[in-house]
């Protein structure tokens, strides 16, 4: 039975819907690539996208900045081409594997600019799939980090050298943490026996109490508990008051 005029006017009717949201979509669609492309085209970072074979697809201003080349020179040449020659292998070794995780993070690699200068590049990135879930195309965005890399390295330097210094002085040094505790001594104060603490001490005598209960000569206790040592003599002033009649410091009591 053959349709109706109606029934062919209803068809028609479908079908121009169809196209319609089919335009809708399209011109929607358009949108959002002009959208995305304007983002990372304006983004502050370098961004970048290869094909399954390490090709570039697509790469973004200020991915050309950091690199110095034009769009014409990168777009269809492999990744590689732009890694200083000991970083390729990493490449070709690494690559399946982030097409086979589908994200990497933190991945350094060292880029040769168009001034034939070397960068440390840190890359972020993840794999577009298509809606059958098949590689489509890299999605990765990068960060030159070659001066943070210098300043940390000028860091460790400059730490090294001070260490050196420390640790050689015949000074004893000590490393005391907010809480008062010794972190950490060089060599020279390594064998530095230190008092700290309430020493309970006479104040007639001026022995002192140790630590099993006993009371000992200052100097005693002192040896004991540090490294120093004595050599006893006598001052002017005991000297007047104990040996008047021996004159050992004659006429100046200030003499030691």
């Amino acid at each position: 039975m053959k349709p109706s005029y109606a029934q062919l006017e209803e068809q028609i009717q479908k079908l121009k819907n169809v196209e319609s949201e089919l335009i809708k979509t399209t011109e929607a669609l358009r949108e959002n690539e002009s959208r995305f492309r304007l983002l990372y085209e304006r983004a502050p970072v370098g961004y970048q996208s290869l094909d399954i074979d390490g090709n570039f697809i697509e790469v973004n201003q200020a991915w050309l900045d950091t690199l110095g080349y034009e769009k014409t020179e990168v777009i269809s040449k492999n990744f590689a081409d732009f890694l200083h020659p000991e970083w390729v292998d990493h490449f070709k070794q690494n690559f399946p594997v982030f097409k086979a995780v589908g994200e990497i993070f933190g991945v350094e690699f060292e880029m040769v600019k168009k001034n034939e200068s070397i960068i440390l590049v840190s890359f972020n990135g993840k794999i577009g799939k298509d809606a059958g879930g098949n590689f489509q195309q890299t999605h990765c965005v990068l960060y030159d980090i070659t001066e943070e890399r210098k300043k940390e390295a000028a860091l460790k330097e400059s730490e090294r050298r001070f260490r050196s210094i420390i640790e050689n002085n015949d000074a004893g040094y000590f490393f005391i943490d907010k809480n008062g505790i010794i972190q950490e001594v060089n060599k020279a104060a390594s064998g530095i026996k230190i008092l700290r603490g309430i020493l309970p001490i006479c104040s007639i005598c001026k022995k002192i109490r140790n630590g099993k209960g006993y009371w000992t000569q200052l100097e005693e206790y002192i040896y004991e508990h540090s490294e120093a040592d004595f050599s006893h003599g006598i001052c002017p002033e005991c000297a007047k008051k104990y040996y008047p009649d021996m004159n050992l410091y004659g006429n100046d009591e200030n003499q030691g």
